[in-house]
């Protein structure tokens, strides 16, 4: 609602699974780091909650391992 995009985890080109997150400001056209998460994830989940904050939770590992965990970001 700010403008702002956060991008959590996914994949590089060599197909593992990232832990950085970064936060796109699209009046700036800046990045900015918003943190490294817990666990490296991909093909996971990102919901806006009502108070801003983005939740991060599910998807796998870099080797397939189903991910239960979930971070915060906001």
């Amino acid at each position: 609602s700010n403008g702002n995009v956060l991008v959590a985890g996914g994949t590089e080109l060599s197909y593992n699974a990232l832990s950085s997150a970064e936060v796109y400001d699209s009046f700036t056209g800046l990045w900015t780091t918003a943190g490294t998460m817990n666990e490296a994830r991909l093909w996971h989940t990102a919901s806006m909650l009502t108070n801003g904050s983005v939740l991060v939770a599910g998807g796998t590992s870099h080797n397939g391992v189903l991910l239960s965990s979930a971070e915060l970001y906001g």
